[in-house]
């Protein structure tokens, strides 16, 4: 199973609870799985990449619509 494969399981099955805690923001989720929470996915994006290295989290918006998963390269977000 992939990296992302293992977070994105995660958060489908925490789902609920995560709502809880956590919803309309952006959670990265990391190779561990520790969850932290932003507002914006700038943010997270950020936090991700300086603090965990790129490759070692996902970024996914805790919602209740459908799981949309959105590729990083998409968002017009680059390393500095």
């Amino acid at each position: 199973m992939c990296k992302l494969q293992k977070q994105y399981d995660f958060y489908r099955r925490n789902k609920s609870a995560l709502l809880n805690d956590y919803r309309n923001l952006y959670l990265v989720i990391s190779d561990s799985l520790e969850v932290r929470a932003f507002a914006t996915i700038a943010e997270a994006y950020s936090y991700g990449s300086q603090k965990l290295g790129l490759g070692t989290f996902m970024i996914q918006k805790c919602s209740d619509k459908s799981d949309n998963v959105q590729s990083v390269s998409n968002l017009g977000l680059r390393k500095a």
